[in-house]
């Protein structure tokens, strides 16, 4: 697994790459949701945006294998 990313000679550590990545990819999820009218069948959103957050940061991190060099 990656330790840290240079971009642009600043030095950012993997996990937080990678959190950015996966609330980016979970806002857009949500709002897919909200747009097709699918937030109505869950009783609590926050707790759906947090589960869409945890799975495809947890997908992420499994997959992170694949970039290495």
């Amino acid at each position: 697994m990656f330790g840290e990313l240079s971009l642009c000679g600043v030095f950012v550590p993997f996990l937080l790459a990678m959190s950015l990545v996966a609330l980016v990819l979970a806002m857009l999820a949500s709002r897919c949701l909200a747009r097709l009218r699918l937030h109505r069948l869950f009783a609590w959103q926050p707790a759906v945006g947090l589960s869409i957050f945890v799975i495809l940061f947890g997908s992420l991190i499994e997959l992170a294998h694949l970039f290495e060099n």
